[in-house]
């Protein structure tokens, strides 16, 4: 949209600590080109769409999502995660399905995020080209994660999975490519090094299942425990041969070891549900990782019985943290609003906190500038929130969840 705009609400929250009343967003060319009192516009030529009762926030951002997994919506049900993944692998759709399946459930998810207020998701897809395809057809943003598998005997495999991860064939100015190397037991730590050695000249986002489990530091340690089960039910435990590195440090630790932890480019950590202190430490060291906690997949499969998440700890470390829905496979929906609500009463954390974890942080974390925040020469996508209490406005935005009002991309909007 060329044509200037006015953009206008009783609120405006801009970014961190700053709450704007009766203020409008002048949007031109898909940007804000200023962010002034109302009455400052007054005689200006140009259109301005007026929220009353509303509050204006950043697009919101969805750090971590599988969108494609639309399709196990309420299939599977809560409880341990070994069990759970055995069940999904036996759901997968079959080869001649898969295409319509997953471009079926790209484009329901990308309307039930828009729904939230939404903008961007950093979404993992392990069928590649056909979710990138579905997500071109849609207005959302994205980065689109390439997910790679490679253990042991199909390590050799990693190079053609390469190629197809980072396939750039729908990337444009909304959808950008990266890769996500799956978690610690897909994924051998020689296969990872590879993985952040080859994509070290693009400075590509990667984003890995990282301390999602405890399970994870049996499995380095010596290839056993439960994490094993799944490659014996199938019978595919011969991958895990004499060539993967054995580590007995715990997974972030061997993140560490195999170059994750030192890239210069975006580097998200989806869970992080286990840390010690050590760990916390070996993450706050390089301002370029950021994790991704999704509070309602992390109670779906009771990992909230056996230890709360650090996550508090983490900001206080100076550790970025997002919010993420993960997939409808273990959450009931895509509204990121709701992840958010659930740790402010749960855990009493501040609103403004939380909104920050929605925007300016996965904004960050996914290196993705000119997102997160409404500020001159910013990308102006935009969510309109109806609430309750004008005086509190950040945090009745927060403690009741509203579906959006209207979304904005580039300044257009998409969603009513």
């Amino acid at each position: 949209m060329n044509q200037a705009q006015l953009i206008s609400a009783q609120w405006i929250w801009t970014g961190p600590g700053q709450l704007l009343r009766d203020h409008a967003l002048l949007v031109r060319e898909g940007h804000i080109a200023e962010v002034a009192p109302r009455s400052h516009f007054a005689g200006r030529n140009c259109s301005e769409t007026h929220y009353s009762r509303h509050i204006i926030t950043p697009g919101l951002i969805n750090a971590h999502t599988h969108l494609e997994l639309g399709y196990l919506h309420n299939q599977l049900p809560a409880g341990p995660f070994v069990p759970w993944v055995v069940q999904l692998m036996a759901k997968y759709p079959q080869a001649d399905a898969m295409a319509a399946t997953v471009h079926d459930a790209v484009t329901r998810g990308v309307i039930e995020s828009l729904r939230g207020g939404v903008t961007c998701v950093g979404d993992i897809t392990k069928q590649t080209p056909h979710a990138r395809a579905a997500l071109a057809g849609t207005p959302i943003r994205a980065v689109s994660f390439g997910e790679l598998q490679a253990i042991g005997a199909r390590r050799s495999l990693l190079d053609a999975r390469l190629v197809t991860a980072v396939d750039g064939t729908h990337a444009e100015s909304r959808l950008t490519i990266g890769v996500s190397p799956h978690a610690p037991y897909t994924v051998d730590g020689l296969a990872l090094q590879d993985i952040c050695n080859d994509t070290r000249c693009a400075e590509m986002p990667l984003c890995m299942h990282l301390a999602e489990l405890p399970e994870e530091a049996d499995f380095l340690r010596d290839l056993s425990g439960a994490l094993r089960a799944p490659y014996d039910s199938i019978g595919t435990a011969w991958v895990l041969d004499d060539s993967v590195p054995r580590h007995p440090g715990g997974p972030i630790a061997w993140a560490k070891q195999f170059g994750l932890l030192n890239r210069i480019a975006p580097t998200l950590l989806a869970h992080v549900n286990y840390a010690s202190d050590d760990d916390l430490a070996m993450l706050a060291a390089n301002r370029n990782v950021a994790v991704v906690y999704c509070p309602r997949t992390r109670a779906f499969f009771g990992h909230d019985a056996v230890t709360p998440h650090r996550y508090r700890e983490m900001l206080a470390r100076g550790i970025n943290v997002c919010l993420g829905t993960d997939s409808l496979a273990s959450n009931p929906d895509l509204h990121l609003l709701r992840e958010a609500q659930l740790l402010h009463q749960r855990d009493a954390t501040p609103a403004e906190t939380l909104l920050a974890m929605l925007t300016v942080q996965p904004a960050r974390a996914l290196g993705l500038h000119g997102l997160g925040t409404l500020t001159p020469t910013s990308s102006a996508d935009v969510a309109v929130f109806e609430i309750d209490s004008t005086a509190h406005a950040v945090e009745s935005l927060v403690a009741n969840a509203p579906t959006a009002t209207a979304v904005y991309i580039n300044g257009t909007r998409v969603q009513a």
